[in-house]
């Protein structure tokens, strides 16, 4: 599965701001702890520098602005949950089995997202006013978005290809409607996180898988 895009011209930045310097990942942190206190629109540069314990010198040598950051705070906090899919689903195994671990580590994502939803939502809103910097973040999540519903499409044509899933269900339908489901959830849980969890998320995976791709005979003792 590919990681998600970084945003642009990283490359570019100076040594000392490298995406492998600890101190990057401990100002992210400090930026996700203060904005979730504080809320995103009220938080200084001044704030996060001090929460990192670094200069606010050593800040902009990072980011070089309040919306860069909130960009490379969104990302990265896609990105760990991205890992969490990639991790379970790494291991070769049979089609129901790929796909039951598919479902796990998405539900994860919702899980270990929850309680970062509605940060993550008021930094995008505040990201999206700026082209440039909307530009990368689109396109990072579009490529997560992608990459779940083509996994789940995969799987789902090996399940047929074996005779374990019917031959008629539309693999790429599903591959995106489970991706919906997902996104759906990340959504929700913005403002109704008892509602939209990980358990949640299973049973709706589980009823589609039940519905849709399960044989007759199958889907019929399921529900039973």
């Amino acid at each position: 599965m590919p990681a998600l895009t970084p945003p642009p011209d990283a490359s570019a930045k100076p040594a000392a701001a490298r995406e492998d310097d600890p101190r990057r990942d401990a100002i992210l942190a400090a930026a996700r702890h203060v904005c979730l206190t504080r809320g995103v629109a009220a938080v200084r540069m001044e704030e996060i520098a001090a929460a990192a314990h670094v200069s606010k010198g050593t800040l902009y040598n990072h980011f070089e602005s309040k919306h860069q950051l909130l960009l490379e705070m969104v990302v990265a906090q896609f990105r760990a949950g991205d890992r969490i899919v990639e991790a379970v689903v790494s291991q070769p195994s049979s089609a129901t089995d790929a796909l039951e671990r598919l479902f796990d580590g998405l539900a994860r994502l919702i899980d270990v997202q929850t309680r970062h939803a509605p940060l993550l939502f008021q930094a995008w809103a505040v990201v999206a006013h700026e082209a440039e910097l909307r530009e990368p973040l689109d396109t990072a999540l579009r490529e997560m978005f992608r990459t779940w519903s083509a996994e789940t499409r995969s799987i789902v044509e090996q399940g047929q290809a074996d005779g374990a899933f019917r031959s008629a269900a539309d693999a790429g339908a599903l591959g995106d409607a489970i991706t919906g489901l997902v996104s759906g959830y990340l959504f929700r849980a913005a403002f109704d996180p008892t509602a939209a969890n990980g358990k949640t998320l299973r049973r709706a995976f589980h009823l589609l898988v039940a519905e849709k791709l399960l044989p007759l005979e199958a889907s019929d003792g399921e529900s039973k």
